[in-house]
């Protein structure tokens, strides 16, 4: 999209362009059309790939964005942005219809460094503590805390410390507010040497938010968050186990679209731009990670880091009797295949056994519980009356089974649920496995089975009515 070759006279700066354009404020640039981009002792190439501000003007007349001068401030000032992938087509990534069909002016933003060699829910005090390793004991070590309109907001020095920031902006998971959610600062870590000559600079951004739990529920910024949501993998098709940012984004539009607000990282830690994402469009993450036989030094090391982490692992076994290791954690995680592994075919025992399940580990541990798997095989397609195993009515029926059940416990100790699995995914050839799991809402190239649309009815619904009662 930007290729082109600028040398600027200039260090440091923020640069913003947008689709057609290209502006500089105070930036004198000497523009050479007939160079191809080439990197060299004197010259940087910056790659610019990655997620974008998006906006289409969808004014009538598509004229909305020049008559407006949206060029001239971050798109985000100028009315609601979307994340989008650079490069992509915008008509494939997101679920709506209108940007599919849409033909028009678009807008792209994103802020970025060139470095050339040469509303209010309140008044909260947030703290943000920083320890910070060097490679010189001579050198110096400058923080500043950024907020998002680039103000810096506190400075502090020294390798370790703390600074407090007055009238903070909240880190809040966007169901459960109408405005303002997935604030973000971020933490600028400048270090000098002996001749306060700058060596190196790193940005991390980061939110300002509180994460407790009673024996009932959790609580974010000590409101009540209840969890819908979704086990994932990082599987695509054709791609397999991966990272590009066409799917990433294409995935997060279906959460939002679903009405997700928590995923599981099933079973291993993600790629750290996902992990971004989720904090930047306000989204709650369980993040998975191998511990059989080490669960204890797990704990022990999630706690040392972060005193206020939440730790908790899913479970297959829902019996407190014969479990070993639910006392250790701070949530009871437990997965259960009613309909499926047990009883197939039978849904009408589903009431009979989720609630006393579920009953017993909360009694048993006095923790708040969640389901973090639940679900049935499903083949696209095939579609059966009445519903049958492995058919899309079957699916579809489990579930709300299951959410009858679940609306019974989650205003007692019910914390959250989350559906085995957000999508099918590949795995090794079994002859129980036709070609992978397909317990997805959502195909593997991503379509959606009759049970998205159950789902995505349930979850914007909850959504609804949590941001009607905390606002």
């Amino acid at each position: 999209m930007v290729d082109r070759l600028f040398r600027m006279k200039t260090k440091s700066i923020f640069v913003r362009l947008p689709l057609l354009f290209i502006f500089f404020d105070a930036v004198r640039c000497d523009y050479f059309p007939t160079l191809y981009p080439r990197e060299s002792e004197t010259r940087e190439i910056k790659e610019l790939n990655g997620l974008w501000n998006f906006r289409a003007d969808m004014s009538v007349n598509r004229s909305q964005g020049f008559e407006e001068k949206w060029f001239m401030s971050r798109l985000e000032k100028t009315g609601p942005v979307i994340p989008m992938p650079v490069p992509s087509s915008y008509n494939d990534v997101t679920q709506d219809k209108s940007l599919r069909d849409f033909t028009g002016w678009v807008w792209y933003d994103k802020e970025f460094f060139c470095h050339y060699h040469g509303k209010d829910r309140g008044s909260y005090t947030g703290t943000v503590y920083w320890m910070i390793t060097t490679n010189s004991e001579e050198a110096k070590v400058q923080v500043e805390v950024v907020d998002a309109d680039s103000n810096t907001v506190v400075m502090g020095e020294g390798i370790k410390g703390q600074a407090s920031v007055s009238n903070v902006k909240l880190w809040w998971p966007y169901s459960m507010v109408k405005t303002g959610a997935a604030y973000m600062y971020v933490l600028k870590v400048t270090v000098k040497d002996s001749t306060s000559a700058s060596t190196d600079i790193y940005r991390q951004p980061f939110g300002f938010r509180t994460v407790n739990k009673t024996n009932t529920q959790l609580l974010i910024n000590n409101k009540p968050f209840y969890c819908h949501g979704v086990a994932k993998h990082e599987d695509y098709d054709l791609r397999g186990k991966g990272l590009d940012m066409v799917s990433v984004a294409k995935d997060f539009n279906i959460l939002k679209w679903l009405g997700v607000n928590c995923f599981r990282t099933s079973h291993y830690p993600y790629a750290e731009e996902i992990m971004d994402q989720a904090d930047q469009q306000g989204i709650v993450v369980i993040d998975e990670s191998p511990a059989i036989g080490l669960l204890q030094q797990v704990y022990n090391l999630t706690k040392a880091l972060d005193p206020t982490r939440l730790v908790t692992f899913a479970s297959s076994n829902s019996n407190p009797l014969s479990d070993h290791v639910m006392n250790i954690v701070d949530v009871v995680m437990v997965n259960i295949y009613f309909g499926w592994y047990q009883d197939t075919g039978y849904l009408q025992t589903i009431p009979y056994q989720v609630p006393p399940t579920l009953e017993g580990l909360y009694k048993h541990y006095n923790k708040p519980v969640m389901v973090s798997e639940y679900g049935a095989e499903t083949l696209t397609g095939l579609h059966t009356s009445p519903s049958f195993t492995f058919s899309e009515e079957y699916q579809k029926d489990l579930l709300i089974q299951y959410h009858q059940e679940y609306d019974k416990l989650r205003h007692e100790y019910l914390a959250g649920e989350m559906i085995w699995n957000f999508a099918d995914f590949l795995i090794d050839q079994k002859t129980n496995w036709a070609y992978g799991c397909n317990k997805g809402l959502f195909t593997r190239h991503r379509q959606p089975k009759m049970a998205a649309f159950t789902v995505r009815e349930r979850y914007q619904k909850m959504i609804n009515e949590t941001q009607k009662y905390q606002n």
